[in-house]
């Protein structure tokens, strides 16, 4: 891991975070080998390379199983294209973070893999406490200005983040409606 340039990475018009679902809650359980999540990672890839297109160049992501780790290997990805962007991975809290009930073997591994490969690894709180996922969820939307999500319920964590940045002017490109968009799929989000 290296160290970023502080100055840079608080310049909010330079950064990207995304949020999104658990695997249970995504296309094919986040299995990127089938083919509807392998379309929104595929649009995924292509969302990240706009973005580093228009200018951005620090990617945050909040560290959980599911969309969260989808996004930073994405960014991982594109990182071998533009090797100056980076990946930022927010912890919410440190202790006994990856023995709670989100995480399999499977997504641990990746999930190690995304921390060492991240250029800086931000913990907002040693230990859990009530709501220390909307803290986490609102750090990262005041320091983007892009938020890239997939969200297809209308409740639930990633549906705060995105009434959260939409409340604070941050644009929302929703990759479930995306994919709706493309497949003539009709989604209601209440």
């Amino acid at each position: 891991m290296t160290n970023i340039n502080q100055a840079a990475f608080f310049q909010k018009h330079l950064n990207v975070c995304f949020s999104g679902h658990r695997p249970n809650k995504l296309p094919n359980q986040g299995d990127l080998s089938q083919p509807a999540m392998n379309a929104v990672y595929h649009d995924l890839l292509i969302m990240i390379d706009n973005a580093v297109t228009e200018g951005k160049s620090n990617f945050i992501h909040g560290m959980m199983s599911g969309f969260d780790i989808i996004a930073a290997e994405a960014v991982l990805e594109i990182k071998k294209k533009h090797p100056h962007i980076r990946l930022i991975s927010v912890l919410p809290f440190k202790e006994k973070f990856f023995t709670t009930r989100e995480w399999d073997d499977e997504w641990l591994k990746r999930s190690a893999k995304i921390c060492n490969q991240s250029d800086c690894c931000v913990c907002l709180s040693s230990f859990y406490y009530p709501h220390v996922y909307y803290d986490r969820n609102n750090w990262m939307i005041e320091h983007s200005s892009l938020l890239i999500c997939y969200e297809s319920s209308g409740r639930g964590g990633t549906a705060y983040t995105v009434k959260r940045a939409q409340k604070n002017g941050v644009p929302v490109i929703n990759l479930a409606l995306h994919r709706d968009k493309l497949t003539g799929a009709k989604r209601s989000l209440s």
